[in-house]
């Protein structure tokens, strides 16, 4: 249709032709998961962390499977794919992916090995261990993945839950923690917290009760863990803190972290809307509060 309303007008040169077509299409699918992946991660009503490493690793494998078809196009998905290993180098690596030696990594990639982007789909419903069990990784790799990542929520999950309730803290209390952002392998799960803290009558039972609420708690997280990973439900985990009451504690101090700037960037838009130049004199601490009350107006609904 297009092409009929330009030989109309006698603008034949702009006419698309097959090979125009084909560019496009091609394009477009290599755009269409950046695209949709933008749009998600910038959302506001719900968190967008979780979606963080589940989005590259399905945007890197369809990257690799665009390539092999493109005809026009292939120059521009090599750049898409090297840009995407500059910036995401570290998350990559936990997958066991291969990446070119010499490839320099932009200074942001070492930050995406921070653990919190394997864990927090987890705590998220609509991903759980789902998004590594269908993807194309290697069997090994699955499973080291999902095993790892199970240890490390429970381990996360106890270490908080002592934080909140100092009375159940024992001798492992003031040993190795899990820094989420840390330089600790993820092959090291196991070892985090295998230095003990010394005590000073180990012979004797004055800290049983300690060690047993440990070990309750424990056995509670990863109870809860099963139960999780067997709910077929889709009710976020945010929304069952009755049937997940460690997992909630988790979820709400992960989650609550988001994937972009743009929920700041928003803010700063409603700042740029107040402070008109009609109301040049406003006061920098009216305008604070003012900002806040129109960001946190739904609260008060």
């Amino acid at each position: 249709m297009l092409n009929q309303y330009l030989r109309d007008l006698k603008q034949d040169f702009l006419c698309i032709t097959q090979k125009d077509e084909a560019v496009l299409k091609e394009f477009l699918s290599l755009m269409c998961l950046l695209a949709e992946a933008t749009s998600r991660t910038q959302s506001q009503n719900g968190p967008s962390i979780s979606m963080a490493a589940p989005s590259i690793i399905v945007i890197y494998f369809d990257l690799k499977n665009e390539l092999k078809n493109c005809v026009y196009t292939s120059s521009l998905c090599k750049r898409l794919i090297q840009s995407l290993i500059e910036r995401f180098g570290g998350m990559l690596e936990y997958f066991d992916i291969q990446l070119p030696t010499n490839l320099k990594k932009k200074e942001m990639s070492d930050l995406y090995k921070d653990k919190i982007f394997l864990l927090t789909p987890f705590l998220d419903a609509n991903f759980k261990l789902n998004w590594i069990s269908s993807s194309i990784l290697s069997d090994a790799v699955k499973t080291r993945l999902c095993e790892n990542i199970k240890k490390m929520i429970c381990e996360l999950a106890v270490q908080l839950h002592q934080e909140h309730n100092p009375s159940t803290t024992n001798e492992k209390g003031g040993g190795d923690k899990i820094d989420i952002g840390g330089e600790k392998n993820i092959d090291d799960a196991d070892n985090i917290f295998k230095h003990k803290r010394k005590s000073l009558f180990s012979y004797c039972s004055l800290n049983e009760k300690k060690k047993s609420k440990l070990v309750d708690a424990r056995l509670q997280v990863e109870a809860e863990i099963f139960q999780y990973l067997q709910d077929d439900s889709k009710g976020h985990i945010l929304d069952q803190r009755s049937s997940y009451p460690l997992l909630y504690e988790l979820a709400i101090k992960l989650l609550s972290v988001p994937a972009t700037s743009a929920p700041v960037e928003r803010v700063f838009s409603h700042s740029g809307f107040l402070m008109r130049t009609q109301r040049a004199s406003l006061t920098k601490t009216m305008l604070s509060k003012l900002t806040f009350f129109k960001c946190n107006f739904h609260l008060l609904l």
